[in-house]
């Protein structure tokens, strides 16, 4: 089963996901506020009131939750640990092999749905896993179809620029990435929700 629920701050930014049933007890302590719900998986009720008077409050399977308070981290160290999305961030989504279009060479920026981790000396042969100095963003045509397992040399490819180790000055905001998967509910209610 599909169980993802998209976490956004104070200000409606993407932070991080998180199971239903982690988002259901934030919703219930009141320390956050679903935003979209899925209405076909009614998952129970709360009771509001005592007596005759009560009433039933449904709760239904939540795709997007706001925390009520938290607006974000900020960092306390200039180290940048090695991840996916750091090297997302660093590349800003933008493919490092060049793409040509009309003999011209272009930068393509990658729809979430298609952005990859390419090892430009693959690791088959040698190449370090971690290691922001051979890992760049590509997308998933170059990485799995062109590149696969050689290098960019081989494959033909030429890189936009090489990988370098990012750097950040303490006290910078901390930033979350999103990476979109179709096959997630919550993830297409996202796209709608920053779409409208």
């Amino acid at each position: 089963m599909d169980d993802c629920v998209i976490v956004l701050n104070k200000y409606d930014e993407y932070w991080a996901e998180m199971s239903t049933r982690r988002a259901l007890r934030k919703i219930l302590s009141d320390r956050a506020v679903p935003v979209k719900e899925d209405r076909s998986d009614l998952l129970g009720a709360i009771k509001l009131g005592w007596g005759p008077d009560a009433k039933y409050k449904p709760i239904y399977r939540p795709l997007i939750i706001r925390l009520s308070h938290f607006d974000y981290y900020y960092y306390k160290s200039d180290k940048v640990p090695y991840s996916d999305n750091a090297v997302f961030l660093r590349d800003k989504s933008i493919c490092q092999y060049w793409h040509y279009e009309d003999g011209k060479k272009i930068m393509y920026k990658c729809h979430p749905s298609e952005l990859t981790i390419d090892h430009v000396q693959p690791v088959s042969r040698e190449g370090k896993t971690n290691d922001f100095l051979n890992a760049v963003c590509a997308c998933r045509h170059c990485n799995e179809i062109i590149k696969k397992n050689m290098t960019p040399e081989e494959a033909g490819l030429e890189l936009i620029r090489e990988p370098k180790v990012p750097k950040r000055i303490t006290g910078d905001r901390a930033r979350a990435f999103f990476a979109y998967d179709p096959k997630k509910k919550a993830h297409q209610a996202y796209n709608e929700f920053i779409s409208s």
